[in-house]
């Protein structure tokens, strides 16, 4: 095997590794075809997916909405937010340098 995989010695292998190597340099240096094109200044199209501004923001609010109904529901078992503890963010911390536990 070692015999095979050797630069330099013009073996199969090495013509292998050329041809992909070759093949790559294609790759990396030819431009491919866009998909990705804004129409109007507000319309994003991908392929044959169209969708403006506006119906992104509806979709990722629909997105964020659906997240915490299956946290508050599916995860703490709560049905509304009184149902869960107050989180107290401004005095959470994190000291990288200790490695104990809590």
């Amino acid at each position: 095997m070692d015999g095979f995989m050797v630069r330099g010695c013009g073996s199969p292998m090495q013509w292998m590794l050329d041809l992909r190597g070759y093949g790559m340099k294609i790759d990396f240096n030819t431009t491919s075809v866009g998909y990705v094109n804004w129409r109007d200044g507000d319309t994003l199209e991908y392929k044959a997916v169209k969708f403006n501004m506006a119906e992104f923001r509806g979709m990722v609010g629909q997105v964020q909405q659906a997240t915490r109904r299956a946290l508050l529901e599916d995860l703490m078992f709560a049905t509304d937010r009184q149902g869960i503890p107050a989180v107290p963010w401004q005095h959470l911390y994190d000291d990288p340098s200790n490695d104990e536990a809590g």
